[in-house]
């Protein structure tokens, strides 16, 4: 255990650590409650800085930690939370059964929800992974971790963060965009990157470069499996398909639509709604009564889309070309329908059609627009 003293708090148990410092469930002898210590290494650059930065501007916010005290023991940074649950990978281990899709479906509109609320206090995450997710036992979901956080806009000038290459890696290798790999600096868009890779690993228990047999693949060799990546390979739901392709056509500075995203993920859950498809199981066994008990406390309310997303005209007229999405300039389709001459439009519609027609669908093969 760390040496640290303090006449309010009394470390308890390590609850985890890094190569920033640990974290402590503690006793606040104050309140006579327990609390999150997490207690920083000595370095020149600190992470709990920046983690106290955020915290001031997001506690209060649901989903977040509460920022309770912060101050320094000898060389040592420290930064006092409120004790929330279990982080979503153990929490997912530690089930031991098949989860139903919707349950994670939820989970995954409340992560989602983090993500925006972060972004609209201008600040980027850029180390979003499953563990960086607590949840409780009414599976309530709140985003830790804010040390690596960038503020990516000047709140008072209202001016965005410059585009800049050869940055160096910042994140977790399984979770980080493909423009993270490439060096690129991250913005809003590779947030939500992250997020679909999260997505799709509670969806299937994997990843493409997490393979079940747990090899480890090197950042070089998971940059060069992100390149090529189809989003089927990540989601057999249309909508998530949707939701990924339209991540990576964002722009560096552009504003991400979280409402559409917000609509495709419900649109997903109405799809699934009366499916018992199963996600994964850590050691093959079902448990039917814990599945139910499960389900029974997911009592946070959600918004779910009322539409019975019925068959456009459009997906009618799409049905009679031979249209590819990586027409990027929409050439081929603006010959064939002049409503498509506004490329925006084009873009917008095509994704909103594409969960609809299987011609569109199948040739989502490759993730950029």
């Amino acid at each position: 255990m760390v040496d640290f003293k303090s006449d309010r708090y009394t470390l308890d148990t390590l609850l985890g650590e890094g190569n920033f410092g640990s974290v402590y469930k503690a006793l606040d002898k104050k309140t006579d409650t327990f609390v999150a210590i997490k207690i920083e290494k000595s370095q020149k650059i600190s992470q709990i800085d920046m983690e106290i930065d955020v915290l001031q501007h997001v506690s209060g916010e649901e989903g977040f930690p509460k920022l309770i005290d912060f101050g320094k023991y000898g060389d040592k940074s420290y930064v006092v939370m409120s004790l929330l649950g279990q982080n979503l990978h153990k929490k997912f281990q530690s089930i031991r059964k098949i989860i139903n899709v919707e349950t994670v479906l939820d989970i995954g509109l409340q992560c989602l929800q983090r993500i925006k609320t972060l972004h609209e206090c201008y600040y980027l995450h850029r180390d979003l992974k499953p563990q960086q997710y607590l949840i409780d036992d009414d599976l309530h979901v709140c985003l830790v971790d804010f040390g690596l956080c960038k503020k990516f806009m000047n709140s008072k000038l209202m001016i965005h963060i410059p585009y800049t290459d050869n940055r160096p890696f910042v994140g977790t290798a399984n979770y980080a965009s493909l423009n993270t790999h490439l060096g690129i600096q991250q913005s809003r868009r590779d947030d939500l990157e992250s997020f679909c890779y999260i997505l799709s690993y509670l969806l299937n228990g994997q990843l493409p470069w997490i393979p079940v047999d747990k090899t480890k693949y090197d950042e070089k060799t998971i940059k060069k499996m992100k390149t090529s990546v189809a989003p089927s390979n990540l989601f057999s739901s249309s909508s998530l398909v949707q939701f990924f392709v339209y991540v990576k056509s964002l722009s560096f500075e552009k504003v991400p639509d979280y409402q559409y995203l917000f609509e495709l993920i419900n649109q997903a859950l109405f799809e699934e709604k009366s499916s018992s498809m199963s996600i994964f199981t850590v050691d093959g066994s079902t448990n039917s009564r814990s599945s139910k008990k499960l389900k029974k406390k997911r009592s946070r309310k959600r918004t779910v889309v009322n539409s019975k997303f019925k068959r456009s005209n459009l997906c009618r007229s799409l049905d009679n070309i031979n249209v590819s999405v990586n027409d990027s300039d929409g050439t081929m389709v603006c010959d064939q329908l002049p409503e498509f001459k506004d490329r925006k439009a084009f873009k917008e519609t095509l994704l909103k059609a594409a969960a609809e027609n299987p011609l569109v669908q199948e040739k989502l093969n490759c993730c950029v627009m």
